[in-house]
């Protein structure tokens, strides 16, 4: 884990590692609602029927939010964006003093930012992002999100306020944060790029790294370590909520095993075949060298270069210490000796 920490510190992390501080609210002198009467709905497709809740879609269904408005209400839409450029953390890290020691619910720091673009609109058409939209003009670019904020899929947050009366009316942001993080009270749109475990994975893509998450967080998309969110993904796949708290080494011990192996500067010990040894989904836990644990965990993403062999170029999605990723062998982000785990 400590190797993992150092090689994810050398590269964009650390050329950004500064949190990003809660914007205030405007200073228009109104006075805002202390409880939030709003509620974002939304519509999948023209003319469907609004729906309350969190919108978890697929990354090429469009997606439109709606709130409640009168005939001369201004309205400002807010995207929320928790920090995913640093990371985070509610117990110890292995490297440091007292490992794994619980130091409480780590405060993940979010920007507040006006959707311009829907100003006064009740209806606000904010999915999917189009391959021709530029990311500066699309209305979830980002140009402080970093390395680890994707704006093709993943989790996005956002709240209303709608000024009425002389004063402001607001759905559920970030004063309604609590112990455990942001509330899932504050509206949510989780786009995954396909269906099945893979596919949900990477709508935890915009959660920020958070080693010593706990279920609650995980799968509510609060914050994510490198067990965790693999078993939240699982547990959506399985339509299931996730209530047990896993690290690597229960899932390397109670999961089915499909191969083991050693890798080193991107050469693997002997060959394992795609679609015969191992299969996109399967999971990968790393031991690193003089390690007595196994201490990372992801999953395999595809074989990258189509020639039916494992090698360095192939990739495997992850999380932790930092925000999930996509990473290849080649990255040394899990040199050491492997077990690869059945995930059917």
């Amino acid at each position: 884990m400590k190797n993992l920490r150092l090689l994810l510190l050398t590269g964009a992390l650390v050329a950004s590692a500064s949190a990003q501080v809660t914007s205030p609210d405007p200073s228009d002198g109104l006075p805002r609602e202390k409880s939030a009467t709003l509620q974002i709905q939304w519509r999948a497709g023209d003319g469907a029927a609004a729906k309350a809740g969190p919108a978890e879609i697929r990354a090429d269904a469009p997606l439109t939010l709606t709130v409640a408005a009168k005939p001369g209400d201004e309205i400002r839409w807010w995207q929320i964006i928790p920090d995913t450029r640093d990371f985070y953390k509610n117990a110890n890290h292995p490297w440091e003093p007292e490992p794994y020691k619980w130091v409480g619910f780590a405060k993940i720091p979010s920007v507040r930012r006006e959707l311009t673009a829907f100003r006064d609109k009740r209806d606000a058409a904010v999915w999917p992002r189009k391959a021709a939209d530029a990311d500066a003009t699309h209305p979830l670019s980002f140009a402080d999100g970093g390395t680890f904020y994707h704006t093709d899929c993943g989790s996005f947050w956002f709240d209303v306020e709608i000024r009425r009366d002389g004063k402001i009316l607001r759905s559920a942001g970030l004063a309604e944060s609590g112990e455990r993080g942001m509330s899932p009270r504050v509206f949510r749109l989780s786009a995954r790029k396909t269906d099945g475990f893979l596919g949900i994975l990477t709508s935890y893509f915009n959660v920020p790294g958070l080693f010593g998450c706990v279920p609650w967080q995980s799968h509510r998309y609060i914050g994510v370590d490198c067990a965790d969110v693999l078993m939240a993904a699982a547990s959506r796949a399985k339509g299931a909520e996730l209530k047990r708290d896993w690290n690597v080494e229960m899932v390397v011990s109670e999961w089915p095993k499909a191969a083991e192996i050693d890798l080193a500067d991107g050469v693997f010990s002997r060959e394992l075949k795609w679609g015969r040894d191992i299969k996109p989904g399967y999971l990968v836990a790393v031991r690193y060298p003089g390690g007595k644990h196994f201490q990372h965990i992801g999953a395999l993403m595809e074989d990258t270069n189509k020639n039916g062999i494992l090698d360095s170029g192939d990739t495997v999605i992850h999380a932790g210490p930092s925000a999930l990723q996509i990473s290849t062998f080649e990255s040394k982000s899990f040199d050491g000796h492997l077990v690869i785990i059945r995930n059917e």
